[in-house]
């Protein structure tokens, strides 16, 4: 019904004008549209409460809200977005460019209508390509895979770990109460690995096979290639003093052995227990090498 004006005549008692009846008529019909637009049509129920300049919505049902300009939410407290259906949308001209997701009350983040951030908990999981400045982290920084100009590493890890001891043939050595460590850093395919051997009293040596100390990970198999990495070695002799040499890395292997030929040389003296001395007790080995994985 569109409003009803009452006629209130040309001027006083001039009696051109409504009826009161007529006028009364009108009154009544605007206030039942207004009670049953804003209620029930006899009682008002719509939350709506004015105060001076100050309108409150109680619990409003509001299914749009429309401007010709700028529509500005100012709260002296807080602002909540209560979506019953997990999804709030963002909207440029009736396109929707992104949207804030409940999942098991957790967020999910889209742009357009693509998931672009996943959070959990304090975690969170960029589905694509993060351009950023410098980064700055205060923990470790795990990838499942770096690109580095133009390479991609697909493997960032360091840590340290027990070497194995063995011989090539007959009896097996022991440490005893030596300390045999290790440590090792990989990037992408390449591997170096630090390994120390301190001997003890009861550390023993084998019986003439070749000594083998373990790496962290196998060498890679190269076709073609005997060797694929290379590496050096120094012996603390408690009797002589120091010694060193270049270690043995073959393709395909998880150990090294020690090369014990001259300086310079090349041929089939690796260390077993008399070679390149006989080892004893407060002897130490260093070996530091470079492999690929």
């Amino acid at each position: 019904m569109a409003y009803q004006a009452v006629n209130t005549g040309t001027s006083e008692d001039y009696g051109d004008g409504d009826t009161l009846r007529a006028g009364a008529t009108k009154i009544n019909a605007n206030f039942v549209e207004l009670y049953t637009a804003l209620g029930t049509g006899t009682a008002l129920t719509s939350g709506i409460s004015a105060d001076a300049s100050v309108v409150t919505l109680t619990a409003p049902v509001i299914a749009e809200i429309d401007s010709g300009s700028t529509i500005t939410l100012d709260a002296t407290t807080d602002i909540i977005l209560d979506a019953g259906g997990d999804d709030i949308f963002f909207k440029a001209d009736g396109t929707t460019f992104g949207s804030a997701n409940n999942n098991s009350g957790n967020l999910i983040i889209k742009s357009g209508t693509t998931t672009a951030l996943t959070f959990s908990g304090a975690n969170v999981t960029a589905a694509g390509t993060v351009a950023s400045g410098a980064i700055t982290s205060s923990g470790l920084v795990t990838a499942g895979s770096l690109n580095l100009g133009d390479d991609s590493v697909s493997t960032l890890k360091s840590g340290t770990y027990t070497p194995s001891w063995a011989a090539s043939t007959g009896d097996a050595p022991a440490i005893g109460n030596g300390s045999l460590t290790g440590r090792y850093t990989q990037i992408g395919n390449l591997c170096h690995a630090l390994i120390k051997v301190y001997f003890g009293s009861s550390s023993t040596y084998g019986n003439g096979g070749v000594l083998r100390f373990g790496l962290p990970f196998t060498a890679a198999t190269i076709s073609g290639m005997a060797h694929v990495g290379s590496g050096s070695y120094i012996i603390d002799d408690t009797g002589t003093g120091t010694t060193g040499g270049t270690v043995e890395l073959g393709s395909g292997l998880a150990y090294v052995t020690l090369n014990c030929n001259p300086a310079g040389t090349v041929g089939t003296s690796l260390a077993t227990n008399a070679v390149p001395h006989t080892w004893a007790n407060g002897d130490s080995l260093t070996i530091d090498c470079t492999f690929e994985v």
